[in-house]
Formats: structure tokens, C-alpha cells, sequence
């Protein structure tokens, strides 16, 4: 009695291709979770954060001053008060300080932006330095 079946060349070739699509398919799902690391003067901007960024601020009458003591420029700010968030673009120069009015409800986190560019896509990116953070009591 002779059996017929595939033959074990196309056995094969089909199981490589369905272990590649399903690498390929792993690969798109997972790599929505990883986020593209954002460098600035050549580093990762998180080791920019920790060396160079420095900040400090003061609310009075609902205004917020921040003066940018850093060693690098900062693009903008995130106020965090009362349990929200919101970004200000308030762009600061080493040395410069800047004024916002916000609205704050006991006290304030105050966390400092720098515009770097994306590793792997050369795009400008935000990074926000939660290391440098300062809270502010209104």
C-alpha cells in the first residue's frame, strides 16, 4: 500500500515560513511597548537629566518663576498640582528664568522638558527629567 503525503523538503519549508510570520507578527506586537531612547549632545538624554539639568521655582499669586540653573537649555515644563497634569512650553536659556500662571491646589511638581532627538528616527523628541523635579508649596 503506498501512502502519499508532502514530501519533507516542503514540510520543511513551510514550517520555517510559518515560525518566521509568526516572529514577524511577535516582534510588531511587542515593539509598541519599547519606547525610542531620546539623546541630546550625544547621550541619553535620562544621563543629561541626572548631569545637567537643574532647576528651581517659587509660586506667588498664582504665578510660577523657574530658573533654569542647569548646564543645558530646557524646552518647556510639566506642572503637576491636585492631581493633574499640563504642559507649558516656556523655553529657558542656562541662566534664564520665565513666569506662568497656573492653578495650584496645595502644592506643585515641577518637571523640567529638554528637546532631544530620537536614537533611531533623528526626529525632535520631549524627554521630561523626573529626576530634576522640584515640588512647590502654593
Amino acid at each position: 500500500m503506498k501512502k502519499k503525503g508532502i514530501s519533507p523538503i516542503i514540510a520543511t519549508a513551510i514550517l520555517v515560513a510559518l515560525v518566521v510570520s509568526l516572529a514577524v507578527i511577535v516582534w510588531l506586537f511587542l515593539s509598541g511597548f519599547v519606547s525610542e531612547i531620546v539623546v541630546k549632545q550625544g547621550k541619553p538624554a535620562a544621563t543629561i537629566c541626572v548631569d545637567n539639568v537643574k532647576i528651581s521655582a517659587a509660586i506667588s499669586g498664582g504665578q510660577l518663576t523657574i530658573l533654569n540653573e542647569g548646564q543645558v537649555p530646557l524646552a518647556g515644563f510639566i506642572v503637576k498640582s491636585g492631581g493633574s497634569g499640563k504642559y507649558y512650553p516656556l523655553p529657558l536659556n542656562v541662566g534664564e528664568s520665565g513666569t506662568v500662571s497656573i492653578n495650584c491646589v496645595g502644592k506643585a511638581q515641577v518637571i523640567p522638558e529638554i528637546l532631544g532627538r530620537g536614537k533611531k528616527t533623528n526626529k525632535k523628541k520631549l524627554f521630561a527629567c523626573k529626576v530634576a523635579s522640584v515640588e512647590v508649596f502654593c
